[in-house]
């Protein structure tokens, strides 16, 4: 009576330190898979297999999705997956979440699994799967062998620290250089000693400076949810948000006027999109699109030295997606750049990552674009003009995504389409002969 009595108080006590101890180590929140087959096999698979690999508390789908829903903790709630991520973990007592999806390739399924760090919301690990789930014991090694490589992952994982670089453009110059080009264009003292009233005929038309330009996006974000109300894709998987790299360097253009009241401009247009992913904010490339442009300009003459107009016209874009290198070379966490940059270092030899590739490839690299044009310039001297105007582009482009091993592809999900109207704010100098 008295050994039990002492097993009693021992088995409560040890039951009071489990409870104690607090959190899970991992949390599974969900596989999504094609069509209308459910994840929750698939995730309670990777969840047992992440227990016997580490002896870790681990929360499978069922029990972490019914916490997160009592607790009203929708993803749809929140501004990005990082800030969901972070109260999910604390909801569910759980240092990591895992997640991923998966699809078909040909009659293989192929498995992507994502390692989060709940605390952070940063995304730690990354691991791929593929095998026929006809042939059980392949398709068990390769999620097994999958779950080895996120426990890996965890394990030699470094604190990151996210930080976005501020694009500081070069600002038109002032001070003396401004004199001197006063001095020497403006004033024409020059241009008299050569200029004859043939040659001054031709060019009294025409006007050639130099702006610069800033541009925005109308809209730079699009997010899809399915009926649970998690995330199931954005303008290309996870790539949910585009945003602007500005190049503040000034470009040439110029304008040759016909009658009066109409001009024709011949500039330059040149516009860089970033794309940055959902979960943990990295870019699988950049869009950049490059080319002349040929504007009907409409003027509204006047007595004052304000000359308001409208233009419209069409751009020439060469247009092309330039892909992150780490992401389409295929190298994972825990720091993929730095893996990429010693795979550099080291001469480039060929196919690393077992010749796994990730490819973007833009499906028009030749754009005819209108354009909508509105501004107004002041005659601030007698052959100079200061010029304002606003203008909207569309560079909606599509981009083919495809995955490869060797160089051949194993995997073609198709095009998605980004749409991307833009307006540019441009300030320039024009200088007339």
């Amino acid at each position: 009576m008295k050994h039990s009595f002492v097993l009693l108080i021992l088995a409560s006590l040890a039951m009071t330190l489990v409870s104690a101890s607090g959190a899970t180590t991992y949390a599974v929140l969900g596989y999504e898979m094609p069509g209308t087959a459910s994840g929750d096999q698939l995730s309670n698979y990777v969840a047992k297999r992440i227990r016997a690999r580490t002896g870790k508390a681990v929360l499978s789908y069922k029990p972490a999705t019914q916490r997160l829903s009592e607790h009203n903790c929708i993803v749809t709630d929140y501004k990005s997956g990082r800030d969901y991520c972070k109260v999910a973990g604390t909801l569910l007592e759980a240092r990591l979440l895992v997640y991923g999806k998966a699809w078909w390739s040909g009659s293989e399924l192929v498995v992507e699994s994502h390692l989060v760090e709940s605390a952070t919301g940063i995304w730690i690990g990354h691991a791929l799967a593929q095998a026929s789930p006809r042939d059980t014991a392949a398709f068990s090694k390769a999620l097994d062998a999958a779950v080895l490589e996120l426990i890996a992952s965890q394990q030699t994982a470094a604190e990151r620290k996210s930080a976005k670089t501020l694009v500081e453009g070069a600002s038109v110059a002032i001070g003396d250089w401004w004199k001197r080009v006063n001095t020497y264009v403006v004033t024409r003292d020059w241009w008299e000693r050569v200029n004859t009233p043939q040659v001054d005929a031709v060019l009294d038309r025409v006007e050639v400076g130099f702006r610069v330009s800033h541009f925005r996006l109308l809209e730079d974000s699009e997010r899809h949810y399915n009926d649970a109300g998690t995330l199931s894709g954005g303008y290309l998987g996870s790539i949910t948000d585009l945003e602007t790299e500005q190049d503040y360097g000034p470009t040439l253009y110029a304008n040759v006027r016909i009658l009066d009241w109409l001009a024709i401009q011949l500039g330059y247009e040149r516009f860089s999109v970033k794309t940055v992913t959902y979960w943990d904010g990295h870019s699988d490339g950049t869009f950049d699109f490059n080319g002349p442009s040929l504007t009907a300009q409409f003027r509204y003459q006047n007595t004052t030295d304000f000359t308001p107009y409208a233009g419209l016209g069409i751009t020439m874009l060469d247009a092309k997606f330039v892909e992150t290198g780490w992401w389409h070379h295929g190298f994972g966490n825990p720091n993929p750049a730095e893996a990429y940059q010693n795979w550099i270092a080291s001469g480039s030899p060929a196919w690393p990552n077992g010749g796994y590739q990730r490819d973007l490839n833009i499906v028009d690299d030749l754009m005819f674009k209108p354009i909508v044009q509105a501004g107004c310039r002041w005659r601030m001297a007698k052959y100079a003009q200061l010029d304002l105007d606003l203008r909207y582009v569309s560079l909606d482009s599509k981009l083919d995504y495809s995955l490869s091993r060797g160089g051949t592809v194993f995997s073609d999900r198709g095009a998605s389409k980004f749409p991307m109207d833009a307006w540019s704010a441009n300030l320039g100098i024009l200088f007339n002969f």
